[in-house]
């Protein structure tokens, strides 16, 4: 449990740390993304542990 709280965590720090006027697709998991936390949506979060911690980021070349 403790482990999920801490994801939850720096998921609220990820987003905090977005400028509030920043509106470009840089910042893909802001508030809107997550809901603006009302609930949990099981597949984001498996998407950003797979992203985030497992390293599996696609990104151009």
């Amino acid at each position: 449990m403790e482990q999920w709280k801490t994801r939850l965590q720096v998921i609220l720090s990820e987003v905090r740390a977005i400028p509030a006027g920043d509106t470009s697709s840089r910042q893909m998991r802001n508030n809107a993304y997550w809901g603006d936390f009302k609930e949990i949506d099981p597949g984001k979060i498996v998407g950003w542990i797979f992203s985030e911690e497992e390293h599996g980021k696609r990104m151009k070349a």
